[in-house]
């Protein structure tokens, strides 16, 4: 059986070829909670995909179930192409979850930032991969994040009640409104290494309205220097409604 290749993204699927299985899932925005079974996760993560317009609930469950049930049917090898950042990290954690048991070699490919042309991509080299339960126990559970994921630690709120990605984006945007890639880009360019896809970004400069605001395209600071911002989850934590208060 020839090996399969799984990704976070469709970005390398042209490079690598054939048998490529592509995660599709934002593991590190919204909802991964604890005590659900893989088919109950998935209906979650369905759902909040389709409560932020990025999917159809039913075809996002089905994508989901397909994806899964792939992966739990290949008995030969498997090839991880994956990058070292917290998008990647939260994928990782739940493949690995899955992987437990497989008993043929599982190889991991560490994808640069950015991905290598497409000549080199198959010189990277491979490293043998030991699944674990443990990461994505951990991402649900909500403990030992500063082993597994440091970064996404620092999205829990902070003494000023904000997350660092939303005091983040408070912050590119304190002098001047910037359209929507300019808000992208100077987000991004705080961030080492980048992780944070656009419509995720995009999703957490909403829900700081109030304090922030659209002015036709461009978001920018509203000028209000309080606000209750809403319910979020934050991989298996939820982060109940909480009052900042902003300079």
């Amino acid at each position: 059986m020839a090996h399969l290749n799984v990704t976070n993204g469709d970005a390398l699927v042209p490079e690598i070829g054939e048998d490529v299985l592509v995660w599709r899932d934002v593991l590190c925005d919204g909802p991964v909670p604890d005590g659900l079974d893989p088919d109950e996760l998935a209906l979650t993560r369905a759902r909040f995909l389709a409560s932020r317009g990025w999917a159809d609930e039913t075809e996002a469950l089905a994508d989901l179930r397909a994806r899964d049930a792939r992966l739990a049917a290949h008995d030969g090898e498997i090839v991880l192409w994956f990058e070292d950042d917290l998008f990647d990290d939260c994928q990782l954690a739940q493949i690995s979850d899955r992987l437990v048991g497989h008993e043929a070699p599982i190889w991991r490919v560490h994808v640069p930032h950015p991905p290598p042309r497409e000549r080199d991509l198959h010189a990277l080299p491979r490293e043998r991969f030991e699944p674990s339960h443990e990461p994505f126990a951990a991402l649900r559970s909500g403990h030992d994040w500063e082993v597994h994921f440091p970064r996404l630690l620092e999205e829990l709120p902070g003494d000023d009640g904000l997350g660092r990605l939303e005091r983040e984006i408070l912050a590119v945007l304190r002098d001047r409104p910037l359209e929507p890639h300019a808000l992208f880009a100077a987000v991004s360019a705080l961030e080492q290494p980048p992780w944070l896809g656009d419509s995720s970004l995009f999703a957490a400069a909403d829900a700081l309205a109030p304090l922030v605001e659209r002015r036709g395209t461009a978001y920018a600071r509203s000028g209000i220097g309080e606000a209750v911002l809403p319910e979020r989850w934050v991989g298996g934590v939820r982060v109940s409604a909480r009052r900042v208060r902003i300079g």
